[in-house]
């Protein structure tokens, strides 16, 4: 009988060896047609309604595993954002553990992290031309290390050839929500830190694929700076609007800081704020679209006597929005956009703009413009709301639970946001659902005197 187990174990285990490793598998197919590349992918994806499944990794902690769904959800909105259909129902969202081979086989796929983090990655890691090993980069002759490398590369899907296999992380997973969207056309995009970087096409052969990464791009360096206790700028020695506005911009921007750090604590070195005459140098000048992580601020400033942004004509159009980012990322910026911005918004409108919001939102609750919460509830909000009216919510809803519940137990749901949704830190400190949390608000709204202040 004894033997008999042992036999049958060790069948056992041959046989559930070779089960993960199909023969497709084993002899990966590099042979792919002439359009290959990110523009045919997205083409796939957009015009051809192609399925795409993105598996995020859950072989981390907890809040490495809520980073990377988090990033999932944000290349769907952002893809969607961009589609000539606005359409994002073929683009599914998948932990490594619920896709298949099925799955993999027959779709387009985004894989997000590192091996260690996710399981899809580590079992076709080998077969890719770039690598991630030991938390290094192994690209060609040429290994990268440290905290802020970062990657983007397109192959072929490891089960079919002619579909598409997307890479997207960072050695370090704590920067996967800065590392950006890359649109460039380029097979890889490797981003070794806030100044340098590779990209390039795949020298490629149906026998496998290899790169030579030549010379980096280095970003310009050549600023003009001016510092003041909590800050560093930068800006070109060209740019005469700034040179006349700097100590103005230097003592608004220091002012917010003091503001900000009441509440979320000081940042350990110099914020470095890079000021750029146009949005095609700031593009020319920066190699991660958010700076957060790294400290970093990127403005464009010029004669038009504004700092501009995404975030035009809404409460969010400030420098110190940034500023609060950079503090919130260093003590674990939420997860919720709904979350992070009614904060922001919480502890830098004065009392006469808060009335004045108030007054406003009693005005459109009875109409079509108001937005229902749980529109509002995922942790990427859809950029076709109107994002004046999400912003006056987000803040007049904060100001509520804050007032109602205290800010000992806000602190507690804020901090909780960094591994949870809205909806469910918010039962997790409040033991209430998120529509109710909303009929109270409202009915506060509807009753409230709004001359009352914060």
């Amino acid at each position: 009988m004894k033997k008999f187990i042992i036999t049958f174990s060790f069948l056992f285990f041959i046989v559930f060896l070779f089960s993960g490793c199909t023969s497709s598998e084993k002899n990966m197919s590099y042979e792919v047609s002439e359009d290959f590349g990110l523009y045919d992918f997205y083409n796939k994806i957009d015009k051809s309604g192609e399925k795409l499944v993105i598996i995020y990794g859950t072989k981390g902690d907890e809040k490495e595993t809520a980073d990377l769904k988090w990033y999932g959800d944000y290349m769907k909105t952002i893809m969607s954002m961009f589609s000539e259909n606005s359409n994002s129902d073929n683009i599914i969202i998948k932990s490594d553990t619920e896709v298949t081979d099925k799955m993999i086989k027959e779709n387009n796929i985004a894989i997000l992290g590192k091996p260690s983090l996710n399981q899809v990655f580590k079992r076709f890691n080998n077969k890719f031309p770039i690598q991630v090993k030991n938390n290094q980069l192994i690209a060609g002759d040429k290994i990268f290390k440290g905290e802020k490398v970062a990657y983007h590369y397109l192959l072929p899907n490891p089960l079919d050839s002619k579909k598409y296999c997307w890479i997207n992380g960072a050695l370090n997973n704590d920067i996967i929500r800065y590392i950006g969207h890359s649109f460039w056309h380029e097979d890889y995009h490797i981003k070794i830190n806030e100044k340098e970087e590779y990209r390039g096409d795949f020298e490629k052969s149906k026998d496998g694929w290899t790169l030579s990464l030549g010379e980096k791009t280095v970003k310009d360096n050549n600023f003009l700076t001016k510092e003041s206790k909590h800050f560093k700028f930068y800006y070109s020695q060209h740019n005469t609007h700034v040179e006349k506005e700097i100590d103005d911009i230097v003592n608004k921007a220091e002012k917010k800081y003091k503001q900000l750090s009441k509440n979320l604590g000081e940042y350990d070195d110099k914020i470095e704020c890079y000021l750029f005459m146009d949005s095609k140098f700031l593009v020319r000048g920066i190699v991660y679209p958010y700076g957060e992580f790294l400290g970093e601020i990127y403005e464009v400033h010029n004669n038009s006597k504004k700092i501009t942004s995404n975030k035009e004509n809404t409460l969010l159009n400030k420098l110190g929005y940034k500023i609060y980012n950079i503090l919130a990322h260093k003590n674990k910026r939420p997860l919720s956009r709904f979350t992070n911005d009614g904060y922001y918004l919480y502890l830098t409108i004065d009392n006469e703009r808060a009335r004045n919001i108030d007054i406003e939102i009693k005005k459109i609750l009875n109409t079509e413009k108001y937005i229902p919460l749980t529109y509002l509830s995922e942790n990427i909000i859809d950029s076709s709301l109107n994002e004046n009216i999400v912003n006056k919510e987000e803040y007049s809803f904060t100001k509520y639970i804050i007032k109602k519940y205290g800010m000992d137990k806000y602190k507690k749901f804020y901090s909780l946001s960094a591994f949870y949704n809205l909806e469910t830190s918010l039962y997790k400190v409040y033991n209430k659902e998120l529509m109710i949390l909303e009929e109270e608000w409202l009915d506060y709204v509807k009753n409230a005197d709004v001359t009352n202040e914060k």
